[in-house]
C-alpha cells in the first residue's frame, strides 16, 4: 500500500502503536525482546501513549482531522468511529495510568481497540484521503 509523503510519519507511528497492539493482546505469541509480564506490558504502554500515541493523536486532531474537514471529506461515520476509538483508547489508557492493578483483560481490550484503530486509518481513513485531496496533503504541515 502506497502512502502520500505527508502521512508517512503517521503510517511510521502506526507501525509502533500496532507492535504494541499486538503485544497487549492476550491471543498473540509473546515478541522477542519486549515485556511479558502485565506489569512490564503496562510500563511499555505507558512509555508508547506518551512518546506514540499521545503525538499521534494530537496532530490528528489539532490539524489533520480540522484539514481533511475544511477539504470536502464526506465520510463522516468513518471519522466519528475512529474519533470514538481514540476516546476509548485515552480513557483506557488514564485508568490503567492511575490503577495499580491491572488485569489482562484491560491489556486485551486495548490491543484489539489500537488495531482497529490503526487499521481503520491505514485502509480506510488514508486511502480515501490521499485518493481525493493529494494535492492539499502537500501542503499540509505537522
Amino acid at each position: 500500500m502506497r502512502r502520500h509523503a505527508t502521512l508517512i510519519p503517521f503510517s511510521k507511528q502506526h507501525h509502533q502503536i500496532l507492535v504494541l497492539a499486538h503485544l497487549l493482546k492476550a491471543d498473540v505469541p509473546d515478541y522477542e525482546g519486549l515485556p511479558k509480564t502485565i506489569e512490564g506490558k503496562r510500563e511499555y504502554l505507558l512509555k508508547k501513549f506518551n512518546e506514540v500515541i499521545l503525538p499521534n493523536f494530537a496532530n490528528h486532531r489539532n490539524i489533520f482531522y480540522p484539514a481533511i474537514i475544511q477539504w470536502g471529506f464526506q465520510d463522516e461515520l468513518l471519522l466519528q468511529q475512529i474519533q470514538q476509538w481514540e476516546d476509548d483508547v485515552l480513557m483506557i489508557c488514564k485508568s490503567i495510568k492511575e490503577e495499580n492493578a491491572i488485569s489482562s483483560m484491560q491489556l486485551n481490550e486495548l490491543g484489539y481497540t489500537l488495531d482497529r484503530l490503526v487499521r481503520a486509518k491505514e485502509r480506510e481513513l488514508y486511502q480515501k484521503v490521499q485518493a481525493r485531496f493529494s494535492a492539499e496533503l502537500e501542503e499540509l504541515q505537522f
